[in-house]
């Protein structure tokens, strides 16, 4: 009898441990792991490069578009604390969030 008492009570301990370890890992996750974001700001100068010439949008239209997306890329930095945002050009490979304009 004492050799199953032993052996439920290592069975309870892995089981704790992996639950606690799981738990752990999780909450690191997501809170504290770092993300990396990418932003392709190449194409969207190109594109309204082309509608500025093409007369398809005003100057005063490209600003206010520029500080749009100024905008939004401060507040996926804000809603995402730990998150780090590059050029697209920069990233080579992985599995990374593309962040539009």
């Amino acid at each position: 009898m004492c050799g199953l008492s032993r052996l439920k009570f290592l069975l309870l301990v892995v089981l704790v441990n992996v639950t606690v370890t799981g738990a752990m890992l999780w909450f690191y996750h997501t809170r504290f792991a770092p993300r990396v974001a990418v932003v392709n700001v190449d194409e969207f100068v190109r594109e309204m490069a082309s509608k500025v010439t093409s007369r398809e949008v005003s100057v005063e239209e490209v600003r206010r578009r520029a500080q749009e997306f100024s905008r939004s890329l401060q507040e996926y930095v804000r809603r995402r604390p730990g998150s780090v945002v590059l050029l697209k050009e920069v990233v080579v490979a992985g599995d990374v969030e593309e962040i539009r304009p």
